[in-house]
């Protein structure tokens, strides 16, 4: 059944305006609300970079996988998830690409260009499912992680 939604799912989204095509079949993108962002922030240039991003990971019938929350209880910001693209799902990393610090989006992921998934999620994510990813880039350009004597 998930191979199949998934397939539906693909299918409708050719015709939402609102979906970008990054790879047909494959990875859409959807851009959520971005009014503030300045075209002077930093772009991920390529998937050399190591980024900083809250990233909220959620299956078709919306069920989470995988949250990274932006702020705890108190409003705290919480440490984002350190991600670097070379390492990264392509799914995800073609995702991030070209996106400016501050910037949110929505990927839709096909089964098909899951790869590398399961290492970075868990083997919790159910074969044949179609992933989304709500995705807000912190930083573009993210210090290597470095051992902290204390």
């Amino acid at each position: 059944a998930n191979q199949k939604d998934a397939d539906s799912f693909m299918e409708k989204a050719k015709s939402d305006s609102s979906l970008k095509v990054l790879k047909a079949g494959k990875l859409l993108m959807e851009d959520g609300a971005n009014e503030d962002i300045s075209k002077d922030e930093p772009v991920v240039i390529g998937k050399e970079a190591t980024v900083l991003v809250i990233l909220q990971g959620r299956l078709l019938d919306e069920r989470t996988f995988f949250t990274c929350p932006a702020a705890d209880d108190e409003g705290q910001m919480v440490h984002p998830l350190t991600l670097d693209l070379r390492a990264a799902p392509p799914a995800l990393a073609d995702g991030i690409v070209g996106m400016r610090e501050g910037e949110e989006r929505t990927l839709y992921v096909h089964p098909s260009f899951c790869d590398g998934m399961t290492d970075l999620f868990g083997e919790m994510l159910p074969p044949n499912a179609l992933l989304i990813f709500e995705v807000e880039l912190v930083s573009a350009n993210a210090p290597p992680e470095q051992l902290q004597d204390e």
